[in-house]
Order: structure tokens, then C-alpha cells, then sequence
């Protein structure tokens, strides 16, 4: 086997892994703020997004706070029928079950989005 031959078998198994993982996951539908549903190989999963927490908006035994519902149409604006990419880092799932995952959307993510933000979480984006 030539030089070449090796240099792009070492590529292939190099990149191999991150070609597996790397898929398009349409969002079925938003939870909240900070938690949506893919489609993820035909079924569904809640995914609750990694540096993201806004106020509860649905959750039947907290207070809900205004900017819950400001947070959740926010995501529901920017993620609704899109198709999304997860990274994860650290543990799969969280204590409730649910993918513990960065949602990538185009080039940036949500979570920059959503911190790019923060200073005036109360103005509608104009986007």
C-alpha cells in the first residue's frame, strides 16, 4: 500500500465517527423555552437544550412566569418544522429523561442566539 492509500484510509477512519453522528433531526414540536421533540430515526425524543433555562411555562405544579411564554414562542418561532443538528457534551440524558444536547441550527446555535439576547429578553426579535 502507497503513501496516499494510507494517508486516506487514516482520513476515513478519522472522520468516519463524526460523519455517523452528525445528523438532521426535524423538531416536531416545542415543549418550552428551553425543550423541544425531534424526530430522531423515527422516534420521538425531548431534548432539553444545554446552556438555555427560562422560566416555566408549562409545568403544572410551578409558578408560571410572563417571560416563560416570551421564552417558548421565542423558540417556537426560530425551531418549529426546522430540521436541527445535536451536539452533545458530557452526560446523554438528564435526570428526566430527556437528551441533554446543543441544538444547532444553520451555523450558529440556539444557545448563542438565545445569549446573544439575554440583556432584552423582553423585545421581540425582529429576525
Amino acid at each position: 500500500m502507497n503513501r496516499l492509500h494510507k494517508i486516506v484510509l487514516f482520513l476515513i477512519f478519522l472522520l468516519l465517527p463524526a460523519l455517523s453522528i452528525a445528523a438532521q433531526h426535524r423538531v416536531i414540536r416545542i415543549v418550552d423555552g428551553d425543550t423541544i421533540v425531534v424526530d430522531c430515526q423515527g422516534k420521538h425524543e425531548k431534548v432539553r437544550l444545554l446552556c438555555v433555562n427560562t422560566p416555566e411555562s408549562v409545568h403544572p405544579d410551578k409558578k408560571h412566569i410572563p417571560l416563560g411564554k416570551v421564552a417558548s414562542e421565542y423558540t417556537k418561532k426560530r425551531l418549529t418544522g426546522k430540521y436541527v443538528d445535536l451536539e452533545f457534551e458530557g452526560p446523554l440524558r438528564g435526570r428526566y429523561g430527556r437528551l441533554l444536547a446543543y441544538v444547532l441550527l444553520t451555523v450558529k446555535t440556539l444557545t448563542w442566539s438565545w445569549s446573544s439576547k439575554a440583556c432584552l429578553p423582553i423585545i421581540p426579535s425582529t429576525d
